[in-house]
């Protein structure tokens, strides 16, 4: 996943790091620092995806969310990676506001 994501090709990385994630989940647990790495690296992508205008699964705020929570029992609020989750959050949060809205605005006003 990670020279895919070097080389730039972000949806191959991110349909990669998901199965490598969901086998660590399996193998080690959701607590182990491998599988906690994995889900840092997957949604790196996702917000590395966001920033470059791609769609992004919706599940991309729910993974933060996971993210953010984890490093926080982990690590601390204070604690720069945990900083770090709370801003990859906001971004997906945002990408999902602005959909809702776009949605809003085809469906509802016919933009």
């Amino acid at each position: 996943a990670n020279a895919l994501y070097c080389r730039g090709d972000l949806s191959e990385a991110l349909a990669l790091q998901k199965r490598a994630l969901e086998a660590r989940e399996r193998h080690l647990g959701p607590q182990h620092p491998s599988t906690r790495k994995s889900l840092k690296r997957l949604v790196s992508i996702l917000v590395d995806m966001i920033n470059n205008g791609a769609e992004v699964p919706g599940e991309v705020v729910e993974l933060c969310r996971e993210l953010l929570a984890t490093r926080a029992q982990t690590l601390g609020p204070q604690d720069p990676d945990t900083m770090e989750a709370e801003a990859a959050l906001g971004i997906a949060t945002l990408k999902e506001s602005d959909d809702f809205v776009h949605r809003h605005l085809i469906v509802n006003i016919g933009l």
